[in-house]
């Protein structure tokens, strides 16, 4: 099996429901903000892949990801920075994507496939793609739609970033009738 969703759940977690606007303040205030929103990534890297870290290449794949997430928020707060008017929503689209690239990279080329160390128990419900699917389909229709609708309207005219809880809450009810339906008359 491919790392691809772990990889890519632990990214949209702590991008988005894990990193306050707090911790978003603090990026731009201090690197320090970077190194911590980096190191909840790394976290949750680690317990999205408890079973697999006994290979080096899930290892130095989790350092690259870290690595590079420093850099890439880096990148984008300082460019956010000393640029102020460049567009926000395409800086943003392009921090994304590098992040995507960059995990797509470490698990389909570094990795590759791999067999976790053990099995039954904790691994079935770490190993099981419908339950990682779920929640990062749930994560991308409430908190990423949410940011990303906001990141879209702010850059056309300076907007107040403020929560849709009524939407998200809409969106994570029609994904979990799907889901359920779909597990129900599989």
């Amino acid at each position: 099996m491919y790392l691809t969703l772990q990889l890519i759940l632990s990214h949209f977690l702590a991008d988005y429901p894990l990193q306050p606007g707090s911790l978003v303040k603090l990026k731009y205030k201090k690197v320090v903000g970077v190194l911590l929103h980096a190191l909840v990534h790394l976290v949750l890297m680690i317990l999205l892949c408890i079973p697999f870290l006994y290979l080096q290449t899930v290892q130095l794949s989790l350092i690259i990801i870290f690595v590079t997430h420093l850099a890439i928020d880096f990148g984008k707060v300082t460019m956010d920075r000393n640029y102020p008017k460049i567009n926000k929503f395409i800086l943003y689209i392009g921090d994304q994507v590098a992040h995507m690239l960059v995990m797509l990279y470490c698990s389909i080329l570094i990795i590759g496939k791999t067999e976790p160390a053990f099995a039954g128990g904790l691994y079935n419900y770490l190993s099981e793609n419908a339950i990682f699917s779920f929640i990062l389909v749930l994560t991308l229709v409430t908190y990423f739609y949410d940011v990303t609708r906001w990141t879209y309207r702010n850059s056309i005219e300076s907007v107040a970033y403020k929560r849709d809880y009524r939407m998200m809450i809409k969106n994570a009810i029609i994904v979990a009738i799907a889901y359920g339906a779909y597990w129900v008359f599989k």
